[in-house]
C-alpha cells in the first residue's frame, strides 16, 4: 500500500503515537467487546455511513432493533447525549482506531 492508498489512516497513523489515541478507541469499544450483538450492530451502522435502513437490512432484523441496539451502546458507552451522526462518527473513529492499531494478518 502506497501512502496516497492509505486514506483516512495518514491522519491517524501518526496519532496513533499518542497514547490518548488508543484510549479513546478502548474507552469506546472495551463494553461493546464483551456484547457481540452490539460489536457487530456497531461495525455494520458504521460500514454503512450510519444508514439505520441499510443496517437493518444486512442485520436481518428490523429498524427498531437497530436503533434500540444503538441506544444500548449509547447508554454502556457514556455517550448517552449523542446523536446517531455524532454516534457514527465516534465508533467510525473508534473503530478505524482499532483497526490500524492491530497487526496485520500474514
Amino acid at each position: 500500500m502506497t501512502y496516497p492508498d492509505a486514506g483516512v489512516y495518514r491522519l491517524l497513523l501518526p496519532a496513533m503515537e499518542v497514547p490518548e489515541t488508543a484510549a479513546f478507541a478502548d474507552f469506546v469499544l472495551a463494553p461493546l467487546k464483551t456484547r457481540e450483538d452490539l460489536l457487530e450492530t456497531a461495525l455494520i451502522f458504521t460500514e454503512n455511513q450510519g444508514d439505520i435502513i441499510a443496517s437493518s437490512a444486512q442485520l436481518h432484523c428490523h429498524q427498531n432493533t437497530v436503533r434500540y441496539r444503538l441506544n444500548k451502546i449509547r447508554e454502556i458507552t457514556g455517550l448517552q447525549n449523542a446523536s446517531d451522526a455524532e454516534l457514527y462518527l465516534q465508533l467510525r473513529l473508534a473503530l478505524l482506531i482499532d483497526k490500524a492499531k492491530t497487526p496485520a494478518n500474514p
